[in-house]
């Protein structure tokens, strides 16, 4: 059975170049050249590292399509780009290579001579391309510039510049290959694209941890190219501090504050203490740190029973649902702050310390309990109690803290 967008799984293990997994495959039958739903191949997705790591590996993709060819895979215009082959490409019309990618595939496989050609016959070098399925309709452009970027090759990125790549132009939810080049910290890239008329907006220059831009744009010294309200925010202050508390860059976070002049029982202080707050587990001591050093310096704007519009929870609610390595020393920040243990949501119906006896969060109860936290909770429904959560999630060590404290209750 496929997904819904026509991946087999050998579409898959081509993405990331799973050789070993290729090869189980094929020798049990698996048809190279099935279709997904934009009509892309197994070495199709091997091409654009569909699946794969962040950074194309050229090395993978190069055995992958080897073993692929060898199986009897058929070529495409992706493909052939990523490969270098002139003598396919040359073959086709116009149309047959516009909106698939060629250009992007082409700056992937490292073949500037191809990418050359491929320019040559007026594609269009923001290489504009359809996004997730057909029905949806997204699209996003750029990408070849924007790979230029992420592989580090400077003279193709000059190539597209000076056919007429947008530095500025959007690649889908991964900004612009001015903003990657800047998030490098690439200062040969940055010089080219800004030569070109590249810049990046204030939540971008936080998300990049800019803080001589962040500066600039606060104070008036250059264009903060000022994106239109949303959810960031309205001002540059509000959009940069949005971006710096995403990229835990205490700094910009600091500065962005003192320019931003929401009362404290604003609403929007709720998301803005979130963005701080760590979305992954592999979080090393140092991010660790300036997670708690950006999230130190928003509460003490706003105060810490702030609560989410959609289902109430609080901020304290968030860091046990979230308790990535640091889960514990935001909660002792906010409840050294002030923040109340009884507050329910209007979801779960429950506590933090019911939410953490859900999720197993065995040092959250530790520290609830040890702050007051009720281990009965009598005015709760029968089912969203701290016992009631450790027992139907098989949590047998809150169980066992909940039963202690009972005992000295």
């Amino acid at each position: 059975m496929c997904p819904a967008d026509g991946r087999t799984m050998l579409h898959q293990a081509a993405g990331k170049g799973a050789l070993r997994w290729m090869r189980w495959l094929l020798e049990r039958g698996a048809d190279v050249n099935r279709n997904s739903y934009q009509s892309w191949t197994p070495l199709d997705y091997a091409a654009t590292g569909r699946g794969g790591d962040w950074v194309f590996d050229n090395q993978k993709f190069e055995a992958a399509a080897a073993l692929l060819l060898q199986h009897g895979a058929h070529l495409s215009p992706i493909s052939a780009a990523a490969l270098g082959r002139w003598d396919y490409l040359e073959k086709c019309s116009k149309e047959d290579l516009e909106g698939k990618g060629v250009l992007e595939a082409a700056v992937l496989g490292n073949h500037i001579e191809v990418l050359r050609r491929l320019l040559d016959l007026s594609l269009d070098p923001d290489e504009r391309t359809q996004v997730g399925q057909i029905a949806e309709q997204n699209w996003s452009a750029g990408g070849p510039l924007f790979q230029t970027v992420v592989q580090n090759r400077i003279e193709m990125a000059r190539l597209l510049l000076e056919r007429g790549a947008d530095p500025n132009a959007g690649v889908w939810c991964s900004g612009s290959a001015t903003y990657r080049a800047y998030e490098s910290r690439n200062a040969e890239m940055i010089a080219l694209l800004t030569q070109y008329g590249g810049w990046i907006d204030p939540g971008s220059a936080g998300y990049a941890r800019q803080t001589e831009i962040a500066r600039k744009m606060l104070s008036g010294e250059i264009d903060p190219h000022l994106e239109p309200a949303d959810f960031s925010g309205n001002t540059v202050a509000e959009q940069l501090l949005w971006g710096g508390a995403s990229a835990l860059c205490a700094e910009i976070v600091r500065m962005a504050l003192e320019n931003v002049d929401w009362l404290p029982d604003d609403p929007r202080w709720f998301w803005m203490l979130w963005r701080p707050v760590p979305g992954h587990d592999d979080y090393d001591a140092k991010q660790q740190a300036d997670s708690c050093e950006c999230f130190k310096l928003i509460l003490a704007r706003c105060g810490p029973n702030h609560r989410a519009a959609d289902h109430g929870q609080t901020m304290l609610h968030e860091v046990v649902s979230r308790d990535h390595s640091v889960g514990v020393q935001l909660a002792t920040i906010l409840l050294d702050a002030g923040a109340r243990l009884d507050i329910r949501d209007q979801l779960l119906q429950s506590t933090p310390l019911g939410w953490a006896c859900r999720w197993g969060r065995v040092e959250m109860v530790k520290l609830f309990l040890a702050r007051g936290a009720d281990p009965v909770e009598a005015d709760a429904e029968p089912w969203a109690t701290p016992e009631a959560w450790a027992r139907k999630r098989g949590h047998a060590q809150v169980l066992r803290l909940l039963e202690e404290k009972l005992l000295n209750w």
